[in-house]
């Protein structure tokens, strides 16, 4: 058994030698026929089939070069892990550098714009030389204003990037004016705000083109109107919206980079190169309102019943300081708990009488915590119809719902 070991030992040792004299100088050889592709006559196909070939059989080599560390790892011996390790090193040198890869993204290059996607994007893959980039430029001058600020993307070739547009966009209006696109040069608009484009394969750069206008926008009612050109102390007539539903509440018009607010006004003064000015609503819906433990038609008399609810805000603006009243005009009916308070809500959030918070997700309505509550006399006789209204004020503006219960 002793002299099994020896004799498997010593095989083991020298295969490990062959293979690192054999790994060095196949490689060499196959990397130099490699790179002795003519690329001007040679079909791109065939190219890229000759360097996967190569390259498969380097990562083949470089597999069996770790799987020898760690044997000699295990068995502990030093001399051979080194020897697989120096293996490993050598097989780095073949990656594909910096001069190579630009010379196959030149040849690839002049194939039909069809096909050079596909081979730009294995260039991606093959090469990490090959990391081109797209340079978004935000930057304005004039003789009063410097603004500057580039915005860097790596992708790979071709997969689709989408240009920021306006909304994304937190600059100085009054300054640089409004985003009227992006441009390859610094004076014409090549692509639109918000357009996706294909990621390019060479490094470039697009840049913002800048106009003095003022816009007046509003997604609820879909309103878009753009005043251009402007000048500074020019008079712009400001759009009246008309409410798209009764529970619509208008605020005014609000530039959020300047932070100024229309409300009342019927024009605006141009300061600067524009302005973008958002219609601002507040709108607050009743999602629901649950007679807890009871059903709708099964409200009994001379019990405490709890009502709870959930509310929304349909608008972009936030309300404060909601409070929800509830009054009936039955003569059966006395309010018990007739008025709660349930804070602020956020554009977009749900609360129920009881939430710690606002929440983007439409919540489940329990719980006897700040609840309204109301009782009904015995003397109500069975199916008499209970209105309740509930009313919601900030201290400003008004919304009401109604419900009906059924006694049982």
């Amino acid at each position: 058994m002793k002299h099994y070991r020896t004799g498997m030992l010593i095989c083991f040792l020298l295969c490990v030698s062959l293979s690192a004299v054999i790994a060095s100088p196949v490689a060499e050889h196959a990397y130099r026929d490699l790179r002795s592709l003519d690329l001007d006559t040679l079909p791109a196909e065939q190219i890229i089939s000759s360097y996967e070939v190569f390259y498969d059989r380097i990562s083949g080599m470089a597999e069996n070069a770790r799987n020898d560390m760690l044997a000699a790892r295990a068995s502990g011996d030093r001399e051979a892990y080194r020897s697989a390790y120096d293996r490993l090193v050598a097989l780095s040198a073949y990656r594909m550098g910096e001069e190579e890869t630009e010379a196959l993204l030149a040849r690839f290059l002049e194939e039909p714009e069809e096909k050079q996607v596909a081979y730009a994007q294995w260039l991606y893959r093959m090469s990490t030389c090959y990391r081109p980039l797209l340079t978004i430029d935000y930057s304005y001058q004039d003789e009063q204003f410097r603004y500057a600020f580039t915005q860097r993307i790596h992708q790979v070739p071709g997969s689709e990037i989408t240009l920021p547009a306006e909304s994304h966009l937190r600059v100085h209006t009054s300054r640089l004016g409004i985003l009227s696109g992006w441009g390859i040069t610094k004076d014409q608009v090549t692509y639109a705000p918000g357009e996706t484009i294909p990621m390019p394969l060479t490094s470039q750069t697009l840049y913002a083109i800048w106009s003095s206008a003022v816009r007046f926008s509003d997604p609820i009612t879909e309103t878009e109107i753009t005043r251009k050109p402007v000048s500074e102390g020019s008079e712009i007539e400001v759009p009246v919206l008309e409410s798209p539903d009764p529970d619509y509440r208008f605020i005014g018009w609000y530039d959020r980079s300047t932070r100024e607010l229309l409300d009342d006004e019927t024009t605006y003064t141009v300061h600067g190169n524009g302005a973008v000015f958002e219609a601002l609503w507040k709108h607050i819906a009743v999602e629901s309102i649950v007679p807890l433990y009871y059903g709708f038609d099964r409200i009994p008399t001379e019990q405490q019943v709890f009502v709870g609810f959930s509310i929304t805000n349909e608008g972009n603006f936030p309300v404060r300081n909601i409070t929800v009243t509830a009054s009936s005009d039955s003569p059966y009916v006395t309010m018990e708990q007739e008025s709660v308070s349930v804070g602020d809500l956020p554009a977009r959030r749900y609360r129920t009488h009881n939430s710690r918070f606002a929440q983007t997700d439409r919540p489940m309505v329990g719980g006897e915590a700040n609840t309204l509550r109301f009782v009904v006399e015995k003397s109500a006789p069975s199916q008499t119809a209970i209105p309740l209204t509930l009313t919601i004020s900030d201290g400003e503006d008004v919304w009401k719902t109604e419900v009906t219960f059924i006694i049982r």
